[in-house]
């Protein structure tokens, strides 16, 4: 069994064991999340095996005072906090943090699949037209969408 797995494996016992006696407290989360978002980005249905993707999983973290304070204490170098920016989607303000911005940076991405979606072909068309001067491949996904 992974580190990760294990270290989930062990909190949710424990969180478990917890629960049902009534002993002792709540066991500490600080290895189970890291180690819950690295399995839970590792897995995915079998479904989609086909796309070999790479899953980037970027976790922003909003560096309150207590989050510096406790840094501190434990010695954790920060990274600079991420600039979220918001979208409009359906009437709602949808927050996002931009990634890979820097012209320097070429990702390894040779072909994206769209879909499944009820507007498929318009967002794979869009795509086509952002991706157009670029060698990354855009198709539609076969998928049929039931929504």
């Amino acid at each position: 069994m992974s580190k990760p797995l294990s270290d989930l494996s062990q909190f949710v016992t424990d969180l478990f064991w917890q629960a049902v006696t009534k002993e002792g407290s709540i066991p500490n989360a600080e290895k189970a999340y890291p180690a819950f978002v690295q399995c839970i980005s590792r897995y995915k249905h079998r479904g989609f095996q086909e796309e070999h993707e790479t899953r980037i999983i970027a976790v922003p973290v909003v560096q309150d005072e207590e989050f510096i304070q406790l840094s501190k204490e434990r010695n954790h170098k920060l990274q600079p906090e991420k600039v979220r920016n918001f979208r409009d989607k359906h009437g709602e303000r949808v927050p996002y943090i931009e990634l890979f911005i820097s012209k320097e940076i070429q990702l390894p991405i040779e072909k994206v699949i769209v879909g499944p979606h009820k507007e498929k072909e318009s967002r794979s068309a869009a795509l086509k037209v952002l991706l157009r001067k670029t060698d990354i491949e855009v198709v539609t996904s076969e998928i049929p969408y039931i929504g």
